[in-house]
């Protein structure tokens, strides 16, 4: 690829500045959790809106050098422009030097932007640590539609100046989604109890089932109550497009009065969900009997008491006889 060319290019001019050769990078084991992102993780736009993604990077340790490649639907998206971020360029201006953007470079007929960074000769003593930005990017919304936001390929490289040798990071990416217009749609699908008729003081399990039927993962809360009562709150998390959950409530019935019950399963809104008339199902009906005046385990108790009195006093009786 042209840009990775034009990169070791601009590296091989790097170290002629530094008076040293350049040899191929060596792999260096990274941080697990160093990763390369686009933030937000969902855009949504309307045709003709503009709109930036952030370019960032996490706990990466002695950043000299990095470059990326990032591709999208060309026939939904235009890449308009990119601008460096503070990560990189404010490690090197704290140690007296800057840095040298490659040139991004934009083909929206492929659909693909090309960017990378490096400080300028001579390198200084330490990249850039920890968190931060690496550049941005804005796009304009062609038309209605979807578009992954990809990293074709990422590299991130440190400099080893013991052995004077370029050393690659390794590194996850995490991609991001541009869509419009964008379907926020949760409900419930169904609720079912142990037991419809219960003693109160005993305990009832509804299971209340809700799918998401949006286009986008979604993380909700799930009430059930009767009347005005709540009786708990549940989450669901990371719920996928198309994909259901059951999840379970425990209503402890030792304070509720005799009578017949409405359960309300209800998932509660979320931003920009515009159906809701689907979230609620007030479907099942318990009903709660007062509890005996004495317990049952004392009932019990008593009649075999009462036996065993009449047993001895028919024995007794006898006896004298």
């Amino acid at each position: 690829m042209e840009m990775n060319l034009r990169w070791v290019l601009m590296l091989s001019s790097i170290m002629l500045v530094l008076g040293v050769a350049l040899k191929l990078p060596s792999i260096v084991t990274g941080s697990p959790a160093t990763t390369v992102a686009i933030d937000p993780l969902i855009t949504v736009k309307a045709p003709n809106e503009l709109f930036n993604v952030t370019l960032t990077v996490a706990e990466v340790n002695e950043l000299y050098f990095w470059e990326l490649n990032l591709t999208f639907n060309p026939l939904i998206l235009e890449a308009v422009s990119y601008f460096e971020g503070p990560f990189l360029k404010e490690a090197c201006l704290a140690q007296g030097t800057d840095t040298w953007p490659l040139e991004p470079r934009f083909n929206n007929t492929a659909g693909w932007v090309a960017a990378g960074c490096s400080p300028l000769p001579p390198l200084p003593e330490h990249g850039a640590s920890g968190s931060g930005t690496l550049g941005y990017v804005t796009f304009k919304a062609k038309t209605e539609g979807k578009s992954v936001l990809h990293f074709a390929e990422t590299k991130l490289r440190s400099w080893d100046a013991t052995i004077l040798q370029i050393t690659l990071i390794e590194h996850t990416s995490r991609d991001s989604l541009f869509q419009y217009p964008l379907l926020r749609d949760i409900a419930v699908t169904g609720v079912t109890s142990s037991s419809p008729l219960v003693q109160a003081g005993q305990s009832v399990t509804v299971d209340v089932t809700v799918k998401n039927k949006g286009n986008v993962s979604e993380t909700f809360n799930v009430t059930l109550s009767y009347g005005t009562t709540l009786i708990d709150t549940e989450s669901v998390t990371g719920l996928e497009p198309d994909s259901v959950e059951t999840v379970s409530f425990i209503w402890d019935t030792s304070n509720v009065a005799p009578g017949s019950y409405t359960l309300t399963a209800r998932a509660l809104a979320v931003s920009g969900e515009t159906n809701t008339e689907d979230n609620t199902d007030s479907s099942v009906v318990v009903d709660v009997t007062a509890r005996p005046v004495l317990p049952l385990e004392w009932i019990a108790a008593i009649i075999v008491i009462i036996v065993i009195g009449l047993g001895a006093g028919i024995y007794y009786f006898r006896r004298r006889k």
